[in-house]
């Protein structure tokens, strides 16, 4: 009998794709496993939506002091040193691990200005002021 090498090569190509995918897909998993269990995506999610509902909330002229001290260790944990906290185009994205962070959408079109004040010791308060 007279095997055709052409078959063999697809065969061995087949399994050779088959072996990337499963590499590319448990790196994946992995990579998402490690990102969750760090537990920095919860602290993201919950502070992002507490600051852009907080936002919807506030009348104009308003003032609203929230402390970030737990985003800012968790920054600090992983080893990120970029501004955790954005608001902008009406998103506010708290990142406390590199990657894209969690963006969170506020409704209201407001003018919205925000600074963190380190002032207090071992604290970082997020003012945001609505005008």
């Amino acid at each position: 009998m007279i095997y055709s090498s052409k078959k063999a090569n697809v065969s061995l190509l087949e399994k050779v794709i088959f072996i990337v995918l499963n590499m590319v897909f448990f790196l994946a998993l992995i990579v998402f496993i490690s990102r969750m269990s760090s537990g920095s995506s919860n602290i993201e999610e919950v502070y992002a939506k507490n600051i852009a509902l907080s936002i919807d909330a506030m009348e104009s002229g308003t003032q609203v002091n929230i402390s970030v001290s737990e985003v800012y260790s968790a920054a600090r944990k992983n080893k990120f040193s970029e501004f955790p906290i954005v608001i902008q185009d009406n998103v506010v994205t708290v990142k406390a691990i590199r990657g894209t962070g969690y963006g969170f959408r506020y409704f209201s079109n407001k003018n919205v200005s925000f600074q963190i004040d380190k002032s207090v010791e071992g604290q970082e308060v997020l003012s945001i002021k609505v005008d």
